[in-house]
């Protein structure tokens, strides 16, 4: 891990000083309070419009030295005509795909006429542009609201309003007064600038996005003069060297990211401007840069972050269309990593086709499931893969829709849903580890959070070790959407919101800071480091250990494992070693009621119960806890006495009969005892915690920490399990889970083999 991180590192120093070298000598740095842009960029007048075009171009033979309107007129008809064919939907089909769009969407209609009217009631058309600003009804605007605004965020619900209004010239006239609000803030230098900065890569990146939609949607009408569509040409040229010139300062992240795919789509958009060759090669070659290096190898953004993967396929997306659409050739491997995207979702997907909520996931709809049927439903439009269409939803996906030609759409419903044929599997680059039992509604799932991403970590919770788990139709363990501008944010990014263990109520993110906008958003000074210890899967049974240094600077030792006992259930045991005393802590998310010391429980959509049952003889205090911004949310905490070591013995019993008083549990074909003896025969007598039956007879020998072999004792220093596969007489075969193998060599047949986590051993007796 270490050499990945090295590696990662002196390639990100190479670049930076390979941009470095290459804008040496057109750079300089910026004065206090002030961008670089400010002087070197000023916005283009008319005549420095016109400079700017290749004018080469045997289609520009009636420009001449001195234009008139005439000629200017001309010059906007010339760039209506190949927009056409150039964006993403030609606008002279654009009312029919409209009339489409809100039969599909009948929805949307009310939607974009509602968010049009808030941003208009919000802000003046004549809007400032600099913090401190007061809205229309005399609110301070705060710098969350402002970075919105700076991306434009709403501004396409003003289109969809003007056509659904039947043409309403007032949607036109207050986006065109926007756009000229913008120039004259800039042409003053009163832009924000710094943390919140208006021209910061991803606002103006995301403002292009949603200015050039309006410019294209716009041209289907008559009322969207020649006077309006130069002066869009004049703000996209502006963009485009600023956003050329922002993005050579290289930064990992989707900021970056957005900034480049803005760049792509003036560059492709706009081919007559005389930058916009070198304009598109800076884009191509940085996007790729980032879809080597932030797409790891399992296909999941590096951020590790559901709601930011997404981000990232749009992004993608975008220039995959317009390439495609342009005849532009993309680099080699952009089209496979692009298509690995979409299958690390179908393998973090869960039996009810939704997927858990990963760290900073902010998009709407449940708070405890992510949606990625409009993700995967382009997935199967772009690549017609059946495997996407199962995640998919039956009509072409809302978001994405204005980005897909019609031709695309069709295919999604010539495309049949196929199941697909894994279950267990793991990112591991991204450190996802994903326990499944089937893919029908009712089946099991847990994906256990075993990954840091140190290059930048913003987005990461403290979740490490974290569970997230699905039975019944429900997410019954689960984890938070959240909200920037939240006041609950920092909490529900950590520990107290997580499926963890702690130690004496510390946290894993520790040191909060937030951002130098004052949007909400921050980061951890210290995050724990994951070390992944064994990852196990077969049809039977899946097993995971793994630590994390969360701890240390309390000098206790931790280790988690997980085993899944396939169309069953779950074991889980948090170890904790320490020279001293310590209160030990197991955190568990959801609207579970307490039995008793012992043992919460939890129903299901399917009118089953869930329990969460510590079966030994330790009690416990089991504190509830409601949280959130309107107490909706509730975590229930199992904590012990102090003392220098425990180990949580935890089972996970969707649809269980429970008998304390026999310590025994029912799932399904299994019988799971709480025990501490289990005798093979005479030679042979596991010391242990469980014993799990299938059909009454003996199927796992769980928490073994020692074993009477021959009448003499082997202990372990961790506990190990036993998944018997066959017993004959004279002779038990199991494979062996655990990291503490050694002991094992003695009581084992072949024991010249180095036994790993998982291998198959022979016990002669």
């Amino acid at each position: 891990m270490l050499n990945h991180y090295h590696k990662y590192f002196l390639t990100f120093v190479f670049l930076v000083l390979c941009f470095s070298l290459l804008t040496a000598s057109n750079s300089q740095r910026p004065g206090k309070g002030q961008e670089l842009w400010f002087k070197k960029f000023p916005f283009p007048t008319q005549d420095e419009l016109l400079k700017a075009l290749d004018q080469s171009r045997a289609e520009f033979g009636f420009l001449k030295s001195k234009t008139n309107n005439q000629q200017l007129a001309k010059l906007t008809q010339y760039f209506k005509e190949k927009a056409a064919k150039r964006y993403y939907f030609d606008w002279r089909n654009f009312t029919d795909r409209l009339r489409q769009y809100l039969q599909i969407f009948p929805e949307a209609r009310k939607k974009h006429l509602k968010i049009a009217a808030e941003h208009m009631e919000k802000f003046p058309a004549q809007v400032a542009w600099q913090l401190p600003m007061t809205d229309l009804k005399g609110k301070s605007v705060t710098a969350y609201e402002y970075r919105h605004l700076a991306r434009q965020s709403k501004i396409m619900d003003l289109a969809f309003s003007y056509y659904i209004k039947n043409e309403d010239q007032r949607y036109i006239d207050y986006f065109v007064q926007q756009v000229k609000s913008l120039k004259r803030a800039f042409d003053s230098g009163k832009v924000e600038t710094g943390g919140n900065g208006a021209y910061e890569v991803f606002r103006a990146g995301k403002r292009v996005h949603h200015w050039l939609f309006n410019h294209h949607a716009f041209l289907a009408s008559t009322a969207y003069n020649w006077q309006d569509q130069l002066l869009l040409l004049q703000t996209f040229l502006h963009h485009g060297r600023i956003l050329a010139a922002e993005v050579k300062k290289f930064r990992p992240g989707n900021h970056h990211t957005r900034g480049l795919v803005g760049l792509f789509e003036i560059a492709v958009c706009f081919p007559e401007f005389k930058e916009s060759a070198q304009w598109r090669k800076l884009a191509l070659d940085g996007l790729m840069w980032h879809m080597k290096n932030e797409i790891n190898n399992d296909g999941f953004q590096f951020e590790r972050s559901g709601h930011y993967h997404k981000g990232d396929i749009e992004n993608f997306l975008r220039v995959y269309q317009l390439a495609k659409k342009n005849g532009i050739k993309l680099p080699k491997g952009y089209v496979e990593k692009f298509r690995s995207m979409f299958q690390s979702l179908v393998k973090l997907a869960m039996p009810n086709k939704a997927m858990p909520v990963l760290q900073d996931d902010t998009d709407g709809g449940s708070m405890i499931e992510a949606d990625i049927s409009e993700p995967m439903a382009v997935g199967a439009m772009i690549f017609k893969d059946p495997l996407f269409r199962y995640f998919s939803g039956d009509h072409p996906p809302e978001s994405y829709y204005w980005l897909l030609s019609s031709d695309q759409i069709e295919q999604l419903n010539k495309l049949s849903g196929q199941t697909p044929e894994f279950d267990s599997v793991a990112l591991k680059e991204t450190g996802y580890y994903v326990m499944r039992d089937g893919w029908h509604k009712d089946n099991r799932y847990l994906l256990i959070s075993a990954g840091l991403e140190k290059r930048k970590p913003d987005h990461q919770h403290g979740d490490m070790l974290g569970i997230i788990a699905y039975a019944g139709g429900s997410t019954f363990l689960t984890n938070y959407k959240v909200r920037y501008n939240r006041e609950d944010f920092s909490y529900l990014k950590n520990s107290w919101a997580k499926n963890v263990a702690l130690v004496d109520s510390q946290l894993q993110g520790r040191g909060w800071k937030s951002n130098r906008g004052g949007s909400g958003f921050g980061k951890w000074k210290f995050l724990p480091e994951p070390k992944v210890s064994c990852w196990q899967v077969s049809d039977v049974l899946d097993y995971f250990s793994g630590q994390h240094n969360g701890f240390e600077n309390l000098s206790v030792d931790y280790q988690r494992e997980v085993l899944f006992v396939k169309n069953g259930f779950w074991i889980v045991f948090d170890h904790f070693r320490s020279n001293s005393s310590h209160t030990y802590q197991q955190v568990w998310q959801g609207p579970f009621e307490i039995v008793n010391s012992r043992l919460i429980k939890q129903p299901l959509k399917n009118d089953q119960l869930v329990y969460l049952w510590q079966p030994g003889a330790d009690h416990f205090k089991i504190k509830q806890h409601k949280f959130g911004v309107d107490n909706c949310y509730q975590n229930n905490v199992f904590e012990t006495e102090p003392k220098p070591q425990f180990t949580f013995t935890t089972l996970i019993l969707p649809g269980a009969r429970i008998n304390e008083e026999k310590k025994l549990a029912r799932v399904g074909e299994f019988t799971i005892r709480h025990t501490e003896k289990y005798s093979v025969n005479s030679n042979l007598i596991f010391k242990l915690t469980l014993i799990v039956e299938k059909q009454g007879q003996p199927f796992l020998l769980s928490g073994v920490k020692e074993v009477l072999f021959k009448g003499n004792p082997i202990q372990f220093k961790q506990s190990l399990h036993f998944l018997i596969i066959k017993f004959i007489e004279g002779k038990l075969t199991c494979r062996v889970y655990g990291t503490d193998l050694g002991n094992v060599q003695k009581i084992i047949k072949n024991r010249g083999e180095e036994l790993q986590c998982g291998s198959v051993v022979e016990l002669t007796l």
